[in-house]
This record gives structure tokens, sequence and C-alpha cells, in this order.
């Protein structure tokens, strides 16, 4: 009777052994390095440069409560006067695309006005050679009517009926009214000249225009991209990863860190973690635990079934 009883209980305990084992490894947390690490003795996480960079804002203050994902810390690769370098080339690349813009409105504005004084313009060279050409033919006919007189006192000059004088005078009429119609075809030809330019100008000024605001416009476009690369300065952020209350802050901006070096610290609600980068939280039945690995950046904490990944701002 004692055998069976032995293998039964014998039976019970290897059972319950497997079952405790598997139990507890399919409860084991992921792992994976983030730049916080709590502290035990004051249960509170300490957030440290997980790069080297110069400190651009401390969003929150010492006592202040934060929820999931609160920005901690942001921070830049860059050294504070390589940001100033930077900071002045973005100051210059404004004022170069405030100038383009100007330039821009300036020829759009430049191409209207001028338009409308070509038209303006034209319709003046048209009265001018309608009046040029009404002179004309009045002068025209007043050669015509001056030289019928010429010749028909040239038999009376010889039969000595007018005199020399008269005759030269009546001549000297008939010259002067041919020197006024040479310089009124001479006006009629200058006015449809500048017809001529006026209306290739007409014709050639949107194209000009066109073309003067293309370069511009691909000046502004390289200006903005330019603007916009230098103003995208690489900055990282340090997020919560659950509610809780910062303790300390123990860097300002414009510190230059390095790596491992503490930023500040905090005091979780719920005793959750703190990590560099964005956080996407998954369902877990296990609660959080912390294991302390070393002191150095990059330590290894226990925060059950979070995933990481890498975010710029």
């Amino acid at each position: 009777m004692e055998k069976p009883f032995f293998r039964a209980n014998l039976f019970s305990l290897v059972i319950g052994t497997v079952s405790v084992i598997y139990f507890v490894e399919s409860h084991q947390p992921d792992l994976f390095k983030a730049t916080a690490k709590p502290t035990p003795q004051s249960q509170q996480i300490t957030v440290s440069a997980a790069t080297d960079g110069t400190v651009e804002q401390i969003p929150v203050i010492k006592g202040e409560h934060v929820t999931l994902n609160t920005p901690l810390v942001l921070f830049s690769n860059e050294n504070s006067q390589a940001l100033k370098g930077t900071q002045l080339v973005s100051e210059q690349l404004k004022l170069e695309q405030t100038s383009l813009l100007q330039d821009i409105q300036h020829t759009q504005q430049i191409a209207l006005q001028q338009a409308s004084d070509n038209r303006f313009e034209k319709i003046m060279l048209n009265g001018q050679l309608e009046q040029l050409l009404e002179q004309t033919k009045i002068e025209s006919s007043q050669i015509s009517m001056a030289q019928n007189l010429v010749n028909k006192w040239r038999p009376l000059l010889a039969k000595g009926y007018v005199s020399t004088l008269q005759f030269e005078q009546e001549q000297s009429i008939v010259w002067g009214y041919e020197s006024q119609y040479r310089s009124l075809l001479q006006q009629q030809y200058g006015t449809r000249q500048q017809l001529i330019e006026l209306n290739d100008q007409q014709l050639q000024l949107p194209l000009a225009t066109a073309v003067k605001i293309n370069v511009l416009r691909r000046q502004l476009a390289q200006v903005n991209e330019n603007l916009e690369q230098n103003e995208n300065t690489p900055q990282r952020a340090v997020y919560t990863l659950s509610a809780g209350t910062v303790t300390s802050v123990l860097a300002k901006a414009g510190d230059a860190m390095t790596i491992g070096q503490p930023l500040l610290t905090i005091e979780p609600d719920h005793q959750q973690g703190i990590v560099t980068g964005q956080i996407t939280q998954r369902n877990s039945d296990v609660a959080p635990r912390y294991q302390k690995i070393n002191d150095q950046t990059g330590n290894t904490s226990n925060i059950p079934h979070h995933k990481v990944s890498a975010h710029k701002v």
C-alpha cells in the first residue's frame, strides 16, 4: 500500500514542478536597452543622455506631474556653436527668401504696369498717326494747288505778265509745302516704327516676365530647400512611459551632454519606466518589475511587453 501512495505523490510533485516552470517561463518579460534606470532605494528613475549633444529644451519642471508619452528632454546632436551658425544661416536664408518673394511680386507688378503703359502709348501713337495722315493729306493738297499756280505763271513769266520776283515767291511756297510734306512723312515713319516696337514689346512681355519669374522661383525653391534642411536639425527626445512626478531636473537648455550624463529623475506613479524614443505600449498581465544591471548608459531594464522605436521631433 505504501508504494502506490509514494508513486502517486512523486507523480504529483513532478507535474507540479513542470507546471511552475512553464508558468514562470511563459511570463518572462521582454528586455530592451534604455537610458533610464530605477533606483531601488528611492523608487526613482534616472533619465540619462543617450547620445552626445546639446540640450535644446526641458519642457518639464521639478514637481510637475507628467502623463504617458510626455516629452521630458529635447536635445540636438550638434554643439551650441554649430547651432548658432545654423541660426545665422537660417536668418540669412529667410531674408533671401523674403527678398525673392518681393522680387517676384515686384516683377509681376512691373509687367502689369508696363502692359498698361504700352496699351496707353499705343492708343496715343495711333492717334498721332491719324493726325499725321490728315496733315499729310492737307500738305499734299496745298502742294498740288501751289504747283498748279506755278505752272500757270511760268508762261506768263516768259511773256512778261508776271515778274520774276512774284514767280520765285510762288515757287518758294511750293518748296515750303514740299518740305513740310517730307517732314510729315518722316514723322509717320517714326510713329509707325514706335508702334511696331510697342507691338513687339507687348508680344515679348509675357514671355520675358515668365522667364524672369521662373528664374526667381527656382532661386526661391532652392532657398526654401536650404532653409528646410537647415532648420531640420536632428533632434532627439526622451518620453515618459507612464505617468509620474519629476523629482529633480539635472540639466538645462544649452548644456553640452555626453552619453550617460543624468538629465533628470522621475518617480513613476506605478513604478514603470522611462525610455528614449517613442513608446508603443502593449497589453500585459504581468506586473512591471525592474532589474538594475550596472550604472552605465545602456542598462538593461525589465520593462514588460513594451516596444521602443526611434523618434525624431
